[in-house]
């Protein structure tokens, strides 16, 4: 066992991180591997965009590799729903990782100091 506290697949805090099953059983169960995730802590994911907002919803992923897992789907201030990655075929939602309206926290916190 490791010291991961989470209880299921899903969005980690302690890594600021999607866990699909595969990673989340490898983290809870290894030490080595949660390790590894902490030093990796965040970069799977946009930081911060001051335009998205808390999980609204779950969908489940249709593309090969990731059919059936389970993705937070999260409110955005300018596209009403958004995604971290590309989970579905024609998907619907706005993706961050492509999004060129993303707007860092960090940026505009720089800006107005």
């Amino acid at each position: 066992m490791s010291d991961c506290q989470c209880t299921a697949p899903g969005y980690c805090p302690r890594h600021d991180r999607y866990m699909p099953e595969a990673f989340w059983k490898l983290c809870h169960e290894s030490q080595a591997y949660f390790e590894v995730f902490q030093l990796d802590r965040g970069n799977h994911r946009p930081q911060g965009c001051i335009h998205r907002g808390p999980q609204i919803d779950e969908g489940t992923a249709t593309l090969c590799g990731r059919n059936g897992e389970r993705f937070p789907i999260y409110s955005c201030d300018l596209h009403g729903e958004c995604v971290i990655g590309a989970f579905c075929r024609r998907q619907k939602w706005r993706s961050c990782l492509t999004c060129g309206d993303q707007t860092s926290a960090d940026v505009v916190s720089s800006e107005t100091a």
